[in-house]
């Protein structure tokens, strides 16, 4: 009997053990493999249309960073890359983007900038970065948009093509029970058939255009259908998600939105990047963002625009 109870015991004390290496084991941390193999190039460029006059070709071009390495802004500014020959050929017509380095802009040259960037004109002033613009391309829905970028020996491609707007019903505020002085803003769609992909950017009081966290998505549910969609204001962001204000904008804000059609592969790109963003905790996983750059990183995209101003109220 003794010696059972010494078993037992014993067995007792090592599955204690066992424990104990559980979780002493649950607390080393993990490094994943780096793949990384080198310095690459990494694209972000856009041929945007608002339907009347030419449209905006913009591209900025950098070179990527080890994941695991410490980033600050001086690395961020030695990434971007000045000597490329950037163009594009539509129907037969090439055009070559004009490197364009942001301080060095006339306060004209800049504002048009910084509402392509969607980034506040104050905030252009001193910066050493160059990105590659043409302001004046002709295309229409359906044109093919091819994109050639040549570093050196280093050529990148991409292909995308400009889709057809898809008008808003109507676009309109309503006030959240409970809060005063706050209103959500919704619209009203009725999708065409086939495919499509939506993204919004949301501008409040004269603030240059911002895209919410979750700006991107598609009609797989509401394929030719009328529905309707609250928009979340991205000015919001210091706010908790729990906080009632989160998304809504205040009474008198005036609000411009600029509402995209844009082409699947852009849709991808932006769809796993935002994903990736809100992927956290113990027991998320990454996911590998989408490019559609031939021999580089990111993407090359078209949006079909047009913008609409209200006040809430």
């Amino acid at each position: 009997m003794r010696t059972h109870f010494i078993i037992y015991k014993i067995a007792q004390l090592f599955g204690i053990v066992l424990l104990l290496a559980g979780i002493q084991a649950c607390e080393e941390e993990y490094r994943p493999p780096d793949f990384y193999t080198g310095p690459t190039h990494v694209v972000e460029g856009r041929l945007e249309w608002l339907g009347a006059g030419p449209a905006q070709a913009i591209v900025l071009l950098n070179r990527d960073l080890p994941f695991w390495n410490a980033i600050g802004p001086e690395d961020l500014l030695r990434a971007n890359v000045k000597n490329a020959s950037v163009h594009i050929t539509i129907n037969s017509a090439e055009y070559l983007l004009r490197r364009i380095c942001l301080n060095q802009l006339d306060a004209t040259l800049r504002r048009m900038l910084a509402a392509q960037l969607g980034i506040d004109v104050e905030l252009l002033e001193d910066i050493d970065y160059c990105v590659y613009w043409h302001p004046s391309v002709d295309v229409q829905p359906g044109d093919s948009a091819a994109l050639e970028i040549r570093i050196e020996d280093t050529v990148l491609m991409a292909q995308t093509s400009m889709p057809r707007f898809q008008p808003l019903d109507t676009v309109y505020f309503v006030q959240r029970p409970f809060i005063d002085s706050f209103y959500e803003l919704r619209i009203r769609l009725t999708d065409a058939d086939g495919p499509d992909f939506y993204r919004y950017f949301i501008s409040v009081n004269g603030a240059a255009y911002r895209a919410f966290e979750h700006s991107v998505f598609n009609d797989w549910f509401f394929d030719g259908k009328s529905f309707e969609l609250p928009l979340y204001n991205p000015f919001t962001s210091q706010y908790e998600l729990t906080d009632k204000r989160y998304g809504l904008f205040a009474r008198g804000d005036t609000v411009r939105l600029k509402w995209c059609r844009i082409d699947e592969e852009q849709f991808r790109f932006w769809q796993t990047v935002e994903y990736n963003r809100d992927n956290r905790g113990p027991f998320s996983s990454y996911t590998r963002v989408y490019s559609n750059i031939r021999n580089g990183l990111g993407y090359w995209g078209a949006l079909h625009c047009r913008e609409y101003q209200l006040i809430a109220k």
